[in-house]
């Protein structure tokens, strides 16, 4: 049986080999979909992706696979990179800025019971979330319910 912390651990060290390897990421987080089922999502941003979503998500999965067991890859449903100036993007960085008060890298924050742009989620593992673009003032607030700071 996998240990959820086991796997939050390694993808937060996996979340350090791409920036080590790659560079600075703006966002790098675990997203657990309230509506799913019980699978997580790794969502990422950066301004080094490339214009050829394949080879970022090639490189992402090889990082992954690099990493994980076969059971532990079991619990990711997808990977979603996105460009920084997404609005999915900015949301998530403006909440962790109302919730936590500053930028995470390398960090690690737990988020529940809040919604990214109409999608209900149920959890989160925030382990960067950096503004490498301005953040919308204009954002409505986020209805997150619950946040913690995990590690530095």
């Amino acid at each position: 049986m996998v240990s959820l912390m086991d796997f939050v651990h390694k993808i937060a060290t996996i979340a350090r080999i791409i920036a080590a390897e790659k560079g600075d990421l703006i966002l790098f987080a675990l997203i657990k979909r309230a509506e799913g089922i019980g699978l997580w999502d790794v969502v990422l941003s950066a301004s080094w992706f490339d214009t050829d979503e394949k080879e970022t998500l090639d490189y992402i999965m090889q990082k992954l696979t690099e990493n994980l067991t076969s059971e532990e890859m079991m619990l990711i449903s997808q990977i979603r990179p996105f460009p920084p100036t997404d609005p999915r993007i900015q949301e998530i960085l403006q909440l962790v800025q109302q919730r936590v008060g500053q930028p995470i890298k390398h960090g690690h924050v737990e988020l529940s019971s809040w919604t990214l742009s109409s999608m209900p989620v149920s959890h989160a593992h925030i382990f960067t979330a950096q503004t490498g673009t301005a953040l919308s003032q204009t954002m409505p607030p986020a209805g997150e319910t619950g946040a913690r700071r995990a590690l530095e």
